[in-house]
């Protein structure tokens, strides 16, 4: 099967689309498949201009605002990769790489998917709104009813997408997680405190899980929390002042953003991995840390850990501090807890396996 993917970037800087790309990419190339990637060199390092996703990966230089994702010469580039493509997979929405994306695939008669990586769930759908109102109307909103199916990583995000486009159809494909963290075999008892990891956004809530250590340190003085990741520069509120007024310096510690190596000895060294977030049509973090063994502590906002609280391995917790706190309490003292949720991650959250779904959705669209 020839796969034609189209993406604005794959630099890191672009979060989850990225390691989508980085991740399931090559999974479809080992099952067989003749996978190509057409992009452009938004935000990329001269490293990860070395590392290209796929072997066939035509990168084209990216002019213009950032949001735009405006590349010269992109659209003859799409128009090359889709004639005599079986599928055409698009990546994101809202900007002009995905656009180009849609209309030659339509223009070539390819069935194609469309995968918009969260950006149909409220939050995002209300930043930018009047922007991504107009663009829709003038441009995609016809194209995005056209799509054969609408990929998606979680349950919410499949009902987002719905309320955005009724008339489409939406699969869910779980996203992979790094199979070295399911390699981490730390004793529970050698594991302590609590973690918040990741980029420091409002929709995340680090303020309600402060509020919440509060409540944890005066039963369990014992228990600290690690903050690690950088602060969005538009954050309502400092979480370092937030600390200093309920007196938990001495139990709240911020080693700012780390690297994967740093990353991965945080996972295997924490007990609870906590994320109290408003919005997350994933959730790559928590389920990182899901496999890594440790218990998790989420809100109902976060799609993965919801599904898996409704097939019976875990537990979600409104994002209110006294929630938090006992959800926290409970966890760090549930040597057990993990253990349900680290199998349940293991078989369904793995690059393979999402490739096995989505080659099958292919094979639908094309048939």
């Amino acid at each position: 099967m020839r796969v034609v993917h189209v993406s604005a970037s794959y630099c890191r800087q672009d979060g989850g689309p990225s390691e989508v790309l980085r991740g399931l990419l090559p999974a479809l190339v080992a099952a067989g498949h003749d996978v190509h990637l057409v992009t452009t060199d938004k935000g990329l390092t001269s490293k990860e201009r070395q590392l290209t996703p796929v072997e066939h990966t035509t990168v084209l230089p990216f002019v213009g605002p950032y949001s735009l994702s405006f590349a010269r010469g992109f659209r003859r580039a799409v128009r090359r990769a889709v004639a005599g493509a079986d599928v055409v997979h698009v990546h994101g929405v809202d900007n002009y790489a995905a656009l180009v994306g849609m209309q030659e695939a339509v223009r070539a008669g390819v069935p194609w998917v469309v995968q918009p990586h969260g950006a149909w769930d409220a939050y995002h759908r209300g930043q930018g709104a009047w922007k991504k109102r107009l663009w829709g109307r003038l441009l995609q909103d016809r194209l995005v009813g056209r799509s054969a199916r609408v990929v998606v990583s979680s349950t919410r995000e499949h009902d987002h997408a719905l309320v955005a486009f009724p008339t489409t159809t939406p699969v869910v494909v779980p996203l992979g997680v790094d199979q070295a963290l399911l390699a981490i075999d730390t004793e529970w008892a050698k594991r302590a405190g609590v973690l918040f990891l990741g980029r420091v956004a409002h929709k995340k809530h680090l303020d309600v899980l402060i509020h919440a250590m509060a409540v944890v340190s005066a039963q369990h003085p014992e228990v600290t929390l690690t903050v690690a990741g950088p602060l969005d520069a538009d954050l309502t509120y400092d979480p370092k002042a937030l600390v200093d007024e309920l007196h938990l310096g001495a139990h709240v510690r911020f080693v700012g953003q780390v690297d994967k190596a740093q990353r991965h000895d945080l996972l295997a060294t924490h007990r609870v991995f906590a994320l109290p977030s408003d919005d997350e049509s994933f959730g790559m973090a928590a389920v990182e840390a899901a496999a890594a063994g440790m218990a998790v502590v989420a809100s109902p906002h976060v799609g993965a850990m919801a599904d898996a609280a409704q097939a019976g391995v875990c537990e979600v917790t409104p994002a209110m501090p006294q929630d938090v706190a006992q959800a926290v309490i409970q966890a760090v003292s549930r040597q057990d807890a993990p253990h349900h949720l680290r199998a349940y991650v293991a078989e369904r959250c793995t690059w393979e396996h999402a490739a096995t779904i989505l080659a099958d959705a292919y094979g639908e669209v094309i048939a």
